[in-house]
């Protein structure tokens, strides 16, 4: 985890000091994770690993100290393959990002090689125009295969469902949707000035929260 956060600075940073007066924050990156928040759990069945899942999920990570992301090794019986999970705190990256520091965590685990480049956020805000993508089709085959690759992670598929009743089993877990070229085209339209379309998605996945917590008496 150390040697991966050498690739990654917001995996080096944390939240720098403030006052009840600022309008701004501001991050510290340091020079190494001396300190790599690891730690390692038994998930001898699927029901542990749920748990161990669930609980590192049902909280943020510290935003005050070095690394902003936690990370938890799931030991598995053996011949079945441990697991890695990791909660990245989303002031500090988003999916892809978390993606990324995983990736690299695990070639370091293999001793491969990490070609991380230099990013600067500010130059690569126009994330179209960074890889030249040609058209409304060129999008919709990037966007679709960007989900097989996001798809290779995933775990079992997500259930969603209110708390109570009989089954209290953990529900956290990924699945993949694929979006055809009349949704991508609604979504590209209805874009504001200076917004991506990762900006609506995810405006658009707050907004379907509300409404599910709100059919099913939550707040």
């Amino acid at each position: 985890v150390r040697a991966a956060a050498a690739h990654h600075p917001i995996a080096r940073a944390r939240l720098g000091e403030s006052r009840g007066t600022d309008f701004s924050y501001e991050w510290v990156i340091e020079d190494e994770l001396v300190d790599p928040p690891l730690s390692a759990v038994d998930a001898r069945d699927d029901a542990a690993l749920d748990r161990a899942r669930e609980a590192l999920m049902g909280h943020s990570p510290a935003l005050d100290r070095v690394g902003p992301f936690e990370v938890v090794l799931a030991q598995r019986p053996e011949g079945e393959g441990d697991v890695l999970l990791l909660n990245l705190h989303h002031a500090a990256g988003d999916g892809m990002g978390a993606l990324r520091l995983l990736a690299s965590i695990l070639r370091a685990y293999r001793d491969d090689d990490d070609p991380q480049p230099d990013v600067d956020p500010l130059e690569v805000r126009d994330v179209t125009d960074l890889i030249g993508v040609e058209g409304i089709g060129d999008r919709v085959k990037r966007i679709r295969a960007l989900a097989g690759h996001v798809a290779r992670f995933a775990s079992r598929p997500i259930r969603v469902e209110p708390r109570g009743g009989d089954d209290d089993a953990a529900a956290y877990g990924f699945e993949t949707l694929t979006l055809g070229p009349d949704e991508v085209e609604r979504v590209m339209e209805r874009r504001t000035d200076g917004a991506t379309a990762n900006d609506v998605l995810i405006a658009a996945l707050g907004v379907a929260a509300r409404r599910w917590n709100e059919q099913h008496g939550g707040g």
